[in-house]
């Protein structure tokens, strides 16, 4: 996920939760 570039924070917590999800 390289939407972090994006948005710092926002995309981060999208990331993380999105990760949890798939894990």
């Amino acid at each position: 996920m390289k939407i972090k570039t994006v948005l710092p924070d926002q995309c981060a917590l999208s990331t993380t939760t999105e990760t949890n999800l798939i894990k």
